[in-house]
């Protein structure tokens, strides 16, 4: 809340939050929400997947004001920061995904210090911080194993360990990652004209040779012919 003062109910709770003031609500429950004179609020939608936290931890921060010490000063500030200005393109994934870890971090700890988050969910809170880091880093080249783990303060085997519940390797999630990146810029009309290749770049692959042998290995056929293959079928489409 950046000003004046709001009301909000959901299911039968009541919490009334003034400028300053940091809310958690889940959106997937009937809410009112009253503002009361010049009011403004900035919101931060964050995906249930994102947030590093098991339901009933989730449930014991709903509907009531958050402490703005520590990191919740430093999330209050950079979402007013971020609401005062325009951002586009690669600029806004960027600061929308790094909103979302430290609005992550803060739920957290908040929760750790609280003693709501068992110890069991530990590995799947640091796996989802891991995913988001992941997500907000996929068009530098140099990120791997150890720029991870370094972020997260872990060894790089604790890291490979959180991944081996997943199936899979820290650098397969990541080629995967960023495969789908590609797929789906391959797939806008506003980057029609943009090379394959540097399609591939953008998302961290090296080389156009080792992009295209990777997408066809996960799709099936080469990123110049997958598109090929896109436009052919929306020629067709009623």
């Amino acid at each position: 809340m950046t000003s004046g003062l709001m009301i909000v109910d959901q299911e039968h709770r009541q919490v009334k939050v003034g400028a300053g003031d940091l809310l958690l609500y889940d959106m997937s429950r009937p809410t009112e929400m009253r503002v009361t004179g010049s009011g403004h609020i900035t919101l931060l939608h964050l995906p249930k997947s994102a947030v590093p936290l098991a339901d009933h931890s989730v449930r014991g921060l709903l509907l009531r004001r958050l402490p703005l010490d520590g990191s919740g000063a430093l999330l209050a500030g950079f979402l007013q920061g971020l609401a005062a200005a325009r951002w586009s393109g690669l600029e806004a994934e960027r600061l929308g995904s790094a909103a979302v870890q430290l609005a992550s971090a803060f739920l957290g700890g908040l929760a750790d210090r609280e003693e709501i988050s068992p110890q069991e969910s530990r590995k799947i809170v640091l796996l989802r911080q891991v995913k988001t880091f992941i997500a907000a880093h996929l068009t530098e080249t140099r990120l791997g194993p150890q720029v991870i783990a370094d972020a997260h303060f872990i060894s790089v085997r604790s890291l490979h360990l959180l991944f081996r519940a997943e199936k899979q390797t820290v650098s397969a999630y990541i080629r995967g990652e960023r495969l789908e990146r590609c797929r789906s810029d391959l797939g806008q009309p506003c980057r029609a004209t943009t090379p394959v290749e540097a399609i591939g770049a953008r998302w961290g692959f090296a080389d156009a040779t080792s992009f295209s042998r990777a997408f066809k290995a996960s799709f099936g056929m080469p990123p110049g012919e997958y598109r090929r293959w896109l436009d052919g079928a929306a020629t067709v489409r009623p």
